[in-house]
């Protein structure tokens, strides 16, 4: 059986590392629409990935917020926060919908659902990777009226 490639510019690659990519691409974009804040993360809180959602929702372009410490965007009374949704991603553990506040760039304040998911990596990789963040903003009077719930 010929092992069969797919020509990419100059580099000539296997049919099946041609299709890995043509998928990862096809995901990228779905992540960079998508009406949701999506952040990826290393396991010390330093932004890896940053999407246009997050950018419209906390002012901040990629370019100035990957990198740098997830904790430009958490109030400081909040801080403590991002101490125990690490915890949990380095346990294996996922954050479902918390509702928190986050700081824009600008120094107002926007009320979230946060979701995170520790992302593993393929077999040959670490056994955990970096978490992903999902935020979506919630502005309504009865979300600022409820009660914050508990990282569980």
């Amino acid at each position: 059986m010929r092992n069969r490639t797919h020509s990419c510019g100059d580099v000539k690659k296997p049919a099946t590392e041609a299709i890995v990519d043509s998928a990862a691409l096809r995901l990228a974009a779905i992540v960079d629409s998508s009406e949701d804040a999506i952040v990826s993360k290393d396991l010390n809180g330093v932004v890896q990935t940053w999407n246009r959602a997050a950018e419209r929702m906390f002012g901040y372009t990629a370019f100035e917020i990957v990198g740098r410490p997830i904790s430009m965007i958490i109030p400081k009374e909040r801080l403590a926060e991002e101490d125990e949704v690490l915890a949990r991603v380095r346990a294996g553990r996922s954050i479902d919908h918390f509702e928190t506040v986050r700081q824009r760039k600008d120094g107002s304040l926007i009320e979230i659902s946060l979701t995170v998911s520790p992302i593993r990596e393929m077999p040959a990789g670490p056994s955990l990777a970096p978490p992903r963040s999902r935020a979506t903003s919630r502005s309504s009077a009865a979300s600022r009226d409820r009660p914050k719930k508990p990282i569980v």
